[in-house]
């Protein structure tokens, strides 16, 4: 199994995680805080809204109530606060899932391991060795090539890999 390889089983062992401990808010719903004036004071409470297909002359989305949560400690604030941090992370997750997948789909095709010439996917021949010391030899070299190849990607897969740690601390997501 390559680094890559290792590293989504790892991201998509995480996101079971995430789904595991609880609720996950639907995309596209957010926490909006409202007033009501009674009594001549204003009383703050919290509602869950969800996006709906219509905008705004200004162009925002609008939204339309979801779910009444209450004052700011409820427990439907806290947990619809919860869920919609589970929402969040998961998508962060995904997105660094893709591009990894992306990542290791180009150097499977990039790397030689599979072929586009002639049939679609269709699997490079791996040359036969010969009794032939000069056949032998070729091959002996581009076996050492496609070592230094290897070692080459594996260097850009760090660099890229402490890049999407950095970006995850910054977005608040755990990725080891």
């Amino acid at each position: 199994m390559s680094n890559i390889e290792q590293r989504l089983s790892f991201i998509s062992q995480r996101m079971q995680q995430i789904r595991n401990s609880g609720e996950v808010a639907a995309p596209n719903t957010w926490i909006q805080k409202f007033y009501v004036p009674k009594n001549g004071k204003r009383y703050e409470y919290y509602r869950l809204m969800k996006a709906c297909s219509r905008k705004s002359k200004t162009g925002k989305i609008q939204g339309q109530i979801e779910r009444y949560l209450g004052k700011l400690g409820s427990q439907l604030y806290k947990r619809f606060t919860a869920a919609i941090s589970r929402r969040n992370q998961l998508q962060k997750l995904e997105k660094i899932y893709q591009k990894l997948l992306a990542l290791l789909e180009s150097e499977l095709v990039s790397g030689g391991i599979f072929s586009t010439s002639g049939n679609e996917g269709e699997n490079r021949k791996i040359p036969k060795l010969t009794n032939s010391k000069s056949d032998n030899q070729d091959t002996t070299h581009r076996i050492a090539d496609l070592a230094r190849a290897i070692a080459l990607l594996q260097k850009k897969q760090e660099k890229l890999w402490n890049c999407l740690v950095e970006l995850g601390k910054k977005l608040g997501v755990e990725i080891a």
